[in-house]
């Protein structure tokens, strides 16, 4: 689970230097405009945000009208903060001192000792004062892998690497319906990104020390929780039904991630792991024009 956690503080750097500032005030003016050749300034439907290079400026379409984004409203999670405090339970330990009827070996370990399976979740990110909350998933089928991210509290769009089997890593991106592309890895990182996306130990947690479990109840459901301490950072798993429902790591440096809404499955389409119609791979002109418009 760690590695995971860890994947996802990467994606959040990534998403934070895709940042712009979108002011859903601010009407086109004389000169304040950049046009985008090819873009439409209809809205899409709902609440919409009037898009804007870093240096607060509007984009426009071919036609002068502003181009605007939709308002994701992010979906519903469990909580924002960390859990209540729970009741302690009572539980026999094995000679290593982990849980002998552990949920995390009842509810995950069958899923990720099989070739194809996929994890959807919403996580959140609290680090270094910054908030982000993101819808992701992670397929896995084989030799084939994708992680994949939502920016829906800033309606920026979506980002994932994808490794469809060929050897090769992609790095895809859907940004505000601007532009969608993709940029293949180079080869020299491939053993970097192997080890990235190696989630044969998903669900071990030999590495960490086992702390206690406890019955926590939240907005009338009750859920199980078994607590674990890694060396830098405390995570608990929570539990209801017999599956896992929500993680929360709280580092020492007080940065927290939250993982919500887990939906775990052994089927999905793997068409997935396809490169989407009408992507485009990016060049070196294109990433020029992504440092204008997200520097």
């Amino acid at each position: 689970m760690k590695k995971i956690i860890s994947m996802l503080l990467v994606f959040a750097l990534i998403f934070s230097f895709a940042a712009c500032k979108k002011d859903s005030d601010k009407t086109p003016t004389s000169g304040e405009s950049t046009t985008l050749e090819g873009q439409t300034g209809e809205p899409t439907g709902g609440e919409t945000e009037v898009f804007t290079n870093e240096n607060g400026e509007n984009y426009t379409d071919a036609s002068g009208n502003p181009v605007t984004i939709p308002v994701t409203v992010p979906v519903s999670l469990i909580s924002e903060e960390t859990m209540p405090t729970g009741k302690p339970v009572e539980v026999t330990t094995n000679p290593s001192g982990k849980p002998v009827d552990s949920q995390i070996d009842s509810a995950l370990g069958d899923i990720f000792k099989g070739e194809k399976y996929s994890i959807k979740f919403t996580t959140q990110i609290d680090l270094d004062g910054t908030k982000q909350t993101m819808p992701a998933a992670i397929y896995v089928s084989g030799q084939k892998s994708l992680i994949e991210l939502t920016m829906s509290n800033q309606a920026l769009g979506k980002m994932g690497i994808l490794n469809n089997g060929t050897g090769k890593y992609f790095l895809i991106s859907a940004l505000a319906g601007l532009i969608k592309g993709y940029i293949t890895v180079p080869a020299d990182a491939s053993d970097e990104y192997d080890d990235m996306f190696n989630f044969s130990g998903l669900s071990d947690t030999t590495d960490m020390e086992y702390i206690q479990t406890t019955k926590v109840t939240y907005k009338s459901v009750e859920y199980t929780a078994e607590e674990y301490r890694s060396e830098d950072s405390t995570v608990k798993f929570y539990f209801n039904g017999g599956k896992l429902k929500r993680i929360e790591q709280v580092s020492d440096d007080g940065s927290k991630v939250f993982m919500e809404n887990i939906e775990i499955s052994a089927a999905f389409d793997e068409s997935i792991f396809n490169i989407p119609a009408g992507y485009k791979e990016l060049k070196e002109e294109d990433l020029a024009g992504l440092s204008g418009m997200f520097g």
